[in-house]
């Protein structure tokens, strides 16, 4: 909620570039850029330059929100003028103190009426609710519009397969700039309400064998 006002406040765009490995910073980033109304790009890091900087011209996006720790580790990334550090927005928004009205608002009222304080649109349907980008291997990157019915139908799709338990914990190491990982490890298991544990990468063996084991994923 805090992010999403100052969002609102300081990006004009209609989209916002998210450059974060799976975690509760890439899961508040897309929250808040959704409240805010406008559309979370997740961008592929690992990409060349040339197709990132074709995936910013396509997209239209000017600003990104990361993380100190991300920037230091994607040097090469073509990191644009306006880059936000997720903490430090955050902060300025009011920090703990500021999340203190929120997190009373969201255990007392209605959620309707917090959408509403949020100044949130009571419709998404076809509308743009996310935008993902192919790896360029035929080419230049391309832009794939995800829509609100496409995600909330794909977690429908999920949630079918009955091979998940109400009260499951779910693995998510995915990057959320791949369609499975934005799907099956970012939104599914919000909109479900089960558990999430994240690895940042599915590269690291050993964390996720500890988290599996850990976590009971």
């Amino acid at each position: 909620a805090l992010l999403s006002r100052r969002i609102r406040q300081r990006i004009p765009e209609h989209r916002v570039g998210v450059v974060l490995p799976p975690g509760i910073g890439a899961c508040i980033a897309n929250l808040a850029a959704l409240f805010a109304g406008k559309v979370p790009v997740n961008l592929n890091f690992t990409l060349g330059r040339a197709a990132l900087e074709t995936s910013f011209r396509i997209g239209g996006i000017s600003t990104v929100i990361s993380a100190g720790a991300v920037r230091a580790k994607v040097p090469g990334f073509p990191w644009p003028d306006r880059t936000l550090d997720l903490k430090d927005e955050i902060t300025a928004a009011g920090g703990k103190a500021g999340m203190a009205p929120w997190l009373i608002a969201a255990m007392v009222l209605p959620n309707q009426w917090c959408a509403a304080l949020l100044g949130m649109p009571k419709r998404g349907d076809r509308e743009e609710a996310g935008l993902l980008f192919t790896s360029g291997s035929s080419g230049e990157p391309k832009g794939v519009v995800l829509t609100h019915r496409n995600i909330i139908a794909n977690c429908d799709q999920i949630a079918s397969l009955s091979i998940l338990p109400e009260n499951c914990v779910i693995l998510g190491c995915l990057p959320i700039f791949h369609s499975f990982g934005f799907t099956a490890t970012l939104w599914y298991p919000l909109l479900r309400g089960c558990g999430l544990v994240t690895v940042p990468s599915p590269l690291d063996t050993r964390r996720v064998i500890d988290a599996i084991h850990e976590e009971g994923a």
